[in-house]
């Protein structure tokens, strides 16, 4: 149960990797919401989306993920993952936890990330 939806969280994912945020934002429904950092309101559409991962694309650089654990129904994906970036030319390195919904066209609705700023901060210093 949930193979399609994990390979489109994949999918996104490797497309960030990949510095296509073209490719990124066509994984999103017309309609999506992504909460940036969970607690954060969200974006709400491709276009706000996209600029947001402009705006991530002007403070970071090569990211790599490892998935840890992932776990998935016909809906939803859940990834536990290590993720390593570049900001300012130093590598850090962030557990990053992320929900995705998933519609039956295969389009994510909704993004919630979880992470801890005083982790990259700490790093950062």
């Amino acid at each position: 149960m949930g193979e399609q939806q994990e390979a489109v969280v994949r999918s996104l994912l490797d497309s960030l990797v990949a510095g296509d945020r073209d490719a990124a934002v066509d994984h999103f429904s017309d309609k999506a919401t992504y909460n940036v950092s969970a607690w954060s309101d969200p974006l709400v559409g491709k276009d706000a989306i996209r600029a947001e991962l402009e705006r991530q694309a002007a403070v970071y650089s090569d990211l790599r993920y490892t998935i840890i654990n992932v776990a998935s129904t016909d809906t939803v994906v859940f990834t536990e993952r290590l993720d390593k970036i570049l900001v300012g030319g130093k590598e850090v390195i962030v557990h990053w936890a992320s929900v995705h919904e998933v519609d039956p066209e295969n389009k994510i609705t909704a993004t919630r990330d979880y992470y801890d700023m005083n982790e990259i901060e700490t790093q950062l210093l």
